[in-house]
């Protein structure tokens, strides 16, 4: 038998399209699924809510007017998608999820696609992308940085990509997780255009730990 046999301590690669694809369907319209699982699904809507609002208010900020094209990538089921388009922007929604997609909220408001992050092409560039609570859950680094450049190929000239992140070099212990640093987002930036312009922390309901809206200007 041709190939490299796994050394018998050597853990399976991590598979993100699985992983998601059974949450999603273990927990449906349950906000731990796309949230905090040792939160309860209430206390994930309320984070979600406050997410928007932070989003909406940096949106705003930034000359995103109401009707601007935005893109939630890594959206799940769409219920912020669904907040936003609510407020008046005019959103998209991709995940990585068939299932998430499938059963997204607001599909009268909101256009879904199903693709992972690193092989997104839309064919168009938006206003702002969003990618929150996303990109650390993407452990392999060279997915990382192919799902950072499709964001990135995503917005427009001037535009900006808001990316929630935990912005820490502390090692996680779940599978699914990987921090990473400001380090790593401007080492990525220099080889490109992009550059950070900004970091807004908060701190999210129920969880006490401060977490940071990273903006990036294409």
């Amino acid at each position: 038998m041709s190939g490299t046999k796994r050394g018998a301590s050597e853990p399976p690669a991590f598979d993100a399209h699985a992983y998601w694809q059974a949450r999603h369907r273990k927990f449906g319209a349950d906000f731990r699924g796309v949230g905090n699982v040792s939160l309860t699904g209430e206390a994930n809507e309320r984070q979600i809510h406050q997410k928007a609002l932070l989003l909406a208010y940096l949106l705003g900020r930034l000359g995103v007017s109401r009707g601007a094209r935005v893109l939630d990538a890594g959206c799940g089921r769409g219920y912020l998608t669904m907040l936003l388009a609510q407020t008046g922007f005019d959103c998209v929604g991709c995940d990585v999820s068939q299932d998430a997609i499938e059963n997204a909220y607001g599909r009268d408001r909101v256009a879904y696609v199903q693709s992972p992050l690193a092989t997104l092409d839309l064919g168009e560039a938006f206003a702002a992308v969003l990618c929150i609570d996303v990109l650390y859950h993407v452990v392999d680094d060279e997915e990382w940085q192919r799902s950072l450049a499709a964001l990135l190929a995503h917005t427009q000239p001037g535009g900006h990509l808001y990316i929630v992140e935990n912005l820490t070099s502390e090692p996680s212990h779940s599978p699914h997780c990987r921090w990473r640093t400001i380090a790593d987002y401007e080492a990525f930036c220099r080889q490109g255009r992009a550059r950070i312009v900004g970091v807004e922390t908060y701190t999210p309901l129920e969880i006490q730990r401060e977490k940071s809206v990273l903006l990036i200007q294409a």
